[in-house]
Protein backbone atom coordinates (compact mmCIF):
# COMPACT_ATOMS: atom_id res chain seq x y z
CA UNK A 1 0.00 0.00 0.00
CA UNK A 2 1.90 3.17 -1.32
CA UNK A 3 0.82 6.37 0.24
CA UNK A 4 -1.12 9.26 -2.05
CA UNK A 5 0.43 12.63 -2.97
CA UNK A 6 -2.82 14.02 -1.24
CA UNK A 7 -2.87 12.09 1.82
CA UNK A 8 -3.24 14.29 4.96
CA UNK A 9 -0.28 14.60 7.44
CA UNK A 10 -1.43 15.67 10.97
CA UNK A 11 0.46 14.59 14.44
CA UNK A 12 0.08 11.04 14.89
CA UNK A 13 0.93 8.85 18.01
CA UNK A 14 1.73 5.30 18.18
CA UNK A 15 -1.07 2.53 19.01
CA UNK A 16 -1.60 2.56 22.77
CA UNK A 17 -1.77 -1.72 21.92
CA UNK A 18 0.93 -4.42 22.35
CA UNK A 19 0.34 -7.19 19.63
CA UNK A 20 0.33 -10.90 21.74
CA UNK A 21 0.94 -14.26 19.70
CA UNK A 22 -2.40 -14.04 18.74
CA UNK A 23 -3.03 -10.71 17.19
CA UNK A 24 -3.37 -11.38 13.36
CA UNK A 25 -3.94 -8.95 10.30
CA UNK A 26 -6.09 -10.51 7.39
CA UNK A 27 -7.57 -9.72 3.91
CA UNK A 28 -10.51 -10.95 2.89
CA UNK A 29 -11.28 -10.21 -0.82
CA UNK A 30 -14.30 -10.87 -2.94
CA UNK A 31 -14.59 -14.39 -5.23
CA UNK A 32 -13.11 -12.75 -8.73
CA UNK A 33 -11.63 -10.19 -7.63
CA UNK A 34 -8.22 -10.58 -9.10
CA UNK A 35 -7.24 -11.96 -12.53
CA UNK A 36 -5.60 -15.38 -12.75
CA UNK A 37 -2.74 -14.79 -14.08
CA UNK A 38 -2.27 -11.90 -11.14
CA UNK A 39 -2.58 -14.61 -8.20
CA UNK A 40 -0.11 -16.55 -10.30
CA UNK A 41 2.66 -14.00 -10.68
CA UNK A 42 2.28 -13.18 -7.29
CA UNK A 43 2.41 -16.55 -5.81
CA UNK A 44 5.86 -17.33 -8.01
CA UNK A 45 7.26 -14.56 -7.15
CA UNK A 46 6.61 -15.35 -3.47
CA UNK A 47 8.16 -18.59 -3.33
CA UNK A 48 11.12 -17.66 -5.78
CA UNK A 49 11.99 -14.76 -2.76
CA UNK A 50 11.31 -17.84 -0.42
CA UNK A 51 13.75 -20.16 -2.29
CA UNK A 52 16.18 -17.75 -1.92
CA UNK A 53 15.62 -16.80 2.08
CA UNK A 54 16.07 -20.48 2.72
CA UNK A 55 19.34 -20.14 1.90
CA UNK A 56 20.44 -17.75 4.40
CA UNK A 57 21.70 -20.10 7.37
CA UNK A 58 21.24 -17.69 10.46
CA UNK A 59 17.93 -18.20 11.85
CA UNK A 60 16.74 -15.02 13.26
CA UNK A 61 17.58 -13.15 10.26
CA UNK A 62 15.99 -15.68 7.61
CA UNK A 63 12.87 -15.54 9.88
CA UNK A 64 12.97 -11.89 10.24
CA UNK A 65 13.80 -11.10 6.35
CA UNK A 66 10.61 -14.04 5.64
CA UNK A 67 8.07 -12.14 8.06
CA UNK A 68 8.84 -8.95 5.68
CA UNK A 69 8.25 -10.62 2.45
CA UNK A 70 5.30 -11.97 3.33
CA UNK A 71 4.44 -7.83 4.32
CA UNK A 72 5.52 -6.92 1.00
CA UNK A 73 3.51 -9.56 -0.95
CA UNK A 74 0.38 -8.65 1.36
CA UNK A 75 1.09 -4.69 -0.31
CA UNK A 76 1.74 -5.58 -3.76
CA UNK A 77 -1.92 -7.99 -3.55
CA UNK A 78 -3.65 -4.82 -2.06
CA UNK A 79 -2.36 -2.51 -4.87
CA UNK A 80 -3.84 -4.93 -7.58
CA UNK A 81 -7.14 -4.93 -5.78
CA UNK A 82 -7.00 -1.14 -5.70
CA UNK A 83 -6.58 -1.06 -9.21
CA UNK A 84 -8.81 -3.86 -10.76
CA UNK A 85 -11.80 -1.90 -11.34
CA UNK A 86 -13.13 -4.59 -13.67
CA UNK A 87 -13.86 -7.49 -11.53
CA UNK A 88 -16.69 -7.45 -8.82
CA UNK A 89 -17.52 -4.77 -6.16
CA UNK A 90 -20.31 -6.09 -4.23
CA UNK A 91 -19.13 -4.15 -0.58
CA UNK A 92 -19.88 -0.63 -2.10
CA UNK A 93 -23.51 -1.86 -1.79
CA UNK A 94 -24.43 0.01 1.72
CA UNK A 95 -26.10 -2.70 3.33
CA UNK A 96 -24.34 -5.39 2.22
CA UNK A 97 -21.09 -3.25 4.19
CA UNK A 98 -22.73 -3.07 6.93
CA UNK A 99 -23.84 -6.13 6.89
CA UNK A 100 -20.01 -7.50 7.24
CA UNK A 101 -19.14 -4.38 9.52
CA UNK A 102 -21.66 -5.70 11.91
CA UNK A 103 -20.99 -9.75 11.38
CA UNK A 104 -17.03 -8.23 12.47
CA UNK A 105 -18.46 -6.31 15.66
CA UNK A 106 -20.73 -9.20 16.77
CA UNK A 107 -18.01 -11.88 18.22
CA UNK A 108 -16.09 -8.75 19.62
CA UNK A 109 -15.50 -9.12 23.08
CA UNK A 110 -16.30 -13.06 22.64
CA UNK A 111 -14.22 -14.57 20.20
CA UNK A 112 -11.63 -11.83 19.39
CA UNK A 113 -10.87 -8.84 20.23
CA UNK A 114 -11.37 -6.46 17.37
CA UNK A 115 -8.77 -3.97 17.04
CA UNK A 116 -9.41 -2.26 13.72
CA UNK A 117 -11.30 -2.96 10.07
CA UNK A 118 -11.74 -1.44 6.60
CA UNK A 119 -14.20 -2.48 3.86
CA UNK A 120 -13.35 -1.88 0.28
CA UNK A 121 -14.75 -2.55 -2.85
CA UNK A 122 -13.74 -5.69 -2.86
CA UNK A 123 -11.63 -6.67 -0.27
CA UNK A 124 -12.01 -6.08 3.40
CA UNK A 125 -8.56 -5.83 6.16
CA UNK A 126 -8.89 -6.76 9.72
CA UNK A 127 -6.79 -7.29 12.63
CA UNK A 128 -8.42 -9.15 15.43
CA UNK A 129 -6.54 -10.41 18.68
CA UNK A 130 -7.72 -14.34 19.93
CA UNK A 131 -5.68 -14.54 22.72
CA UNK A 132 -7.79 -13.65 25.57
CA UNK A 133 -10.36 -16.35 24.60
CA UNK A 134 -8.43 -19.15 22.95
CA UNK A 135 -4.93 -19.08 24.52
CA UNK A 136 -1.88 -18.35 22.17
CA UNK A 137 -2.97 -20.20 19.30
CA UNK A 138 -4.35 -18.22 16.84
CA UNK A 139 -8.11 -19.09 16.39
CA UNK A 140 -8.48 -16.23 13.30
CA UNK A 141 -8.86 -18.47 10.97
CA UNK A 142 -11.83 -20.22 12.37
CA UNK A 143 -13.70 -16.99 13.43
CA UNK A 144 -13.06 -15.03 9.94
CA UNK A 145 -14.64 -18.33 7.81
CA UNK A 146 -17.78 -17.56 10.31
CA UNK A 147 -17.52 -14.83 9.68
CA UNK A 148 -17.52 -15.27 5.91
CA UNK A 149 -20.01 -17.56 5.82
CA UNK A 150 -22.70 -15.83 7.77
CA UNK A 151 -22.54 -12.73 5.20
CA UNK A 152 -21.99 -14.37 1.97
CA UNK A 153 -25.65 -15.50 2.49
CA UNK A 154 -26.78 -12.42 2.61
CA UNK A 155 -25.22 -10.61 0.91
CA UNK A 156 -26.50 -12.96 -2.55
CA UNK A 157 -29.53 -12.62 -1.07
CA UNK A 158 -29.15 -8.71 -1.38
CA UNK A 159 -27.60 -8.68 -4.73
CA UNK A 160 -30.22 -11.53 -5.61
CA UNK A 161 -27.30 -13.53 -7.06
CA UNK A 162 -26.21 -17.08 -5.98
CA UNK A 163 -22.45 -18.29 -6.48
CA UNK A 164 -19.29 -17.95 -4.59
CA UNK A 165 -18.93 -14.45 -2.50
CA UNK A 166 -15.91 -14.14 -0.90
CA UNK A 167 -12.94 -16.19 -2.04
CA UNK A 168 -11.94 -19.39 -0.13
CA UNK A 169 -8.90 -18.49 1.23
CA UNK A 170 -7.91 -15.61 3.31
CA UNK A 171 -4.95 -14.20 3.77
CA UNK A 172 -3.33 -14.05 7.82
CA UNK A 173 -0.20 -12.28 8.74
CA UNK A 174 0.69 -12.68 13.00
CA UNK A 175 1.39 -9.19 14.61
CA UNK A 176 3.97 -9.54 16.96
CA UNK A 177 5.45 -5.96 17.52
CA UNK A 178 3.80 -2.64 18.12
CA UNK A 179 6.07 -1.09 15.00
CA UNK A 180 4.33 -3.56 12.86
CA UNK A 181 1.04 -2.91 14.60
CA UNK A 182 1.50 0.83 14.09
CA UNK A 183 2.02 0.73 10.17
CA UNK A 184 -0.59 -1.67 9.77
CA UNK A 185 -2.97 0.36 11.45
CA UNK A 186 -2.34 3.33 9.91
CA UNK A 187 -1.85 1.95 6.49
CA UNK A 188 -5.33 0.36 6.90
CA UNK A 189 -7.32 3.10 7.57
CA UNK A 190 -5.76 5.42 4.98
CA UNK A 191 -7.00 3.08 2.28
CA UNK A 192 -10.32 4.68 1.22
CA UNK A 193 -8.47 7.76 1.13
CA UNK A 194 -5.69 6.55 -1.29
CA UNK A 195 -8.77 5.38 -3.28
CA UNK A 196 -10.50 8.84 -3.12
CA UNK A 197 -13.63 7.61 -1.20
CA UNK A 198 -13.04 10.06 1.55
CA UNK A 199 -10.77 13.13 2.54
CA UNK A 200 -10.06 11.87 5.75
CA UNK A 201 -9.85 7.88 7.44
CA UNK A 202 -12.83 8.74 10.04
CA UNK A 203 -15.18 10.15 7.36
CA UNK A 204 -15.37 6.51 5.95
CA UNK A 205 -18.57 5.04 7.32
CA UNK A 206 -17.15 0.82 6.90
CA UNK A 207 -13.95 2.25 8.96
CA UNK A 208 -13.53 1.09 12.32
CA UNK A 209 -10.57 1.84 15.08
CA UNK A 210 -10.99 0.65 18.79
CA UNK A 211 -11.68 3.39 21.02
CA UNK A 212 -8.42 4.16 23.01
CA UNK A 213 -6.04 2.79 20.58
CA UNK A 214 -4.34 5.86 19.58
CA UNK A 215 -5.55 9.26 20.36
CA UNK A 216 -4.40 11.55 17.34
CA UNK A 217 -7.48 11.42 14.91
CA UNK A 218 -4.71 12.07 11.78
CA UNK A 219 -3.32 9.88 9.41
CA UNK A 220 0.03 9.34 7.54
CA UNK A 221 0.33 6.44 5.35
CA UNK A 222 3.51 4.49 5.45
CA UNK A 223 5.39 3.22 2.66
CA UNK A 224 4.12 -0.49 3.50
CA UNK A 225 2.93 -2.47 5.96
CA UNK A 226 6.21 -3.37 7.54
Amino acid sequence: MKASPHTASHSVQLPLYHPGPATCFATLRLAGSLPAHVLRELTEHKQACRDALARIHEAPERDSLCAEEDLSCLEELDRHLAKNHAGPAWLTNAGIARMVSEALRQKDGAEYDLLLYCVMPNHLHCVIDTGRFHGQESYAQKALSTVKRRTAHGANAILKRAGVFWEHDHLEYPVHTTDCFSRILWDVLADPVRADLCSAWHEWPWSYCRPGLVVSSGIVATDGYG
